[in-house]
């Protein structure tokens, strides 16, 4: 075997090494560890707040993710709450006529309540307030 196959398996080996103690050491044990900033401090963030709580909470294998789309709905990127089948999920402004808030605050009864922790009041409220702000791709 040639020396620089040998270092191109060995940085390899590395490279994957790292990646998956990096994947195994996420902090979140259940969702309540997700928080979103209290309000009149840092803005709710699509991509620092929503998309991981999404992630975590909806956008799972079996629920609404891009292989299951459960209801013709995934939730895995920003535009995917605005397509054609996602109408009414978010209304930009309007946290109340929005699906999802009422889901999240159990105004709207859903299925995930059967077997997921409910929100948590920061995570209410902080999903309230990045659709107060438009719901922005931020």
């Amino acid at each position: 075997m040639s020396q620089n196959l040998i270092k191109y398996l060995l940085a390899l080996t590395i490279i994957s090494s790292i990646t998956i103690i990096s994947a195994c050491s996420n902090s979140i044990q259940s969702t309540s560890d997700l928080r979103f900033p209290e309000e009149g401090g840092e803005e709710v963030s699509f991509m620092n707040h929503v998309k991981p709580f999404m992630q975590y909470t909806c956008a799972t294998a079996a629920c609404h993710d891009d292989y299951t789309r459960a209801g013709g709905i995934q939730l895995t990127e920003h535009y995917t709450y605005f397509q054609s089948s996602s109408i009414g999920l978010v209304v930009r402004e309007n946290p109340d006529a929005s699906r999802l808030n009422q889901i999240i605050e159990g105004k709207n009864r859903h299925l995930f309540i059967y077997n997921r922790e409910l929100p948590t009041k920061n995570q209410q409220e902080g999903m309230r307030r990045w659709v107060l702000n438009g719901a922005p791709n931020n």
